[in-house]
């Protein structure tokens, strides 16, 4: 004698409300959702979900844009007395990139492989702990959500060139402009 779902059929559609509104009125301790109700419910939430996550995502590209800026704009007095003093000590302006490249392909490397894997932890393993209640939602109607991992050579570069390569130019750029100048004028 009780059910907890209550799925109806009804073939004509223009009766879907009469009908709902008729069991509400036998039964008013139920809540009866049509498919329309559904529907609109999910496009609602999700556009909303949507713009979380673009804002999410806007967020962290600005931040990547002001660490990028802030490297490429310049380097710090230390970095600049330190070039000056490599090029006194008989360094060349390639020797001193060669290092500053490799310094930056370390950093980038680590930093990206250790994102990459707390990111693959996070969604295959962890089962997108923190995204989930804003994906899944506050809905009675939730469904089980089952991520496949599906992560290929070029997503894995995409987003190499998208993070490495773009540090790694902010960092080279301005060590090769101090590396130019006369040591003198950089310890200065």
């Amino acid at each position: 004698g009780k059910v907890t779902d209550l799925q109806i059929v009804v073939t004509n559609p223009a009766e879907i409300k009469n009908i709902g509104k008729k069991i509400a009125d036998i039964l008013p301790d139920t809540r009866v959702i049509t498919k329309p109700q559904i529907l609109k419910t999910y496009q609602v939430i999700f556009g909303w979900r949507g713009g979380v996550a673009s804002m999410l995502l806007l967020v962290s590209l600005a931040a990547f844009i002001i660490l990028a800026w802030d490297k490429a704009s310049g380097l710090s007095p230390e970095e600049r007395r330190e070039i000056a003093i490599l090029k006194i000590l008989g360094f060349e302006t390639a020797d001193i990139l060669f290092v500053k490249c490799w310094e930056s392909i370390v950093i980038a490397g680590v930093s990206f492989l250790t994102g990459c894997s707390f990111a693959y932890l996070h969604v295959f393993y962890l089962e997108t702990s923190l995204m989930r209640p804003m994906m899944v939602g506050w809905s009675v109607l939730q469904t089980h959500l089952e991520i496949v991992p599906t992560v290929g050579p070029g997503d894995v570069l995409l987003l190499l060139c998208f993070s490495v390569i773009p540090y790694m130019a902010a960092t080279v750029i301005p060590a090769w402009r101090c590396s130019i100048v006369p040591p003198d004028a950089a310890i200065r």
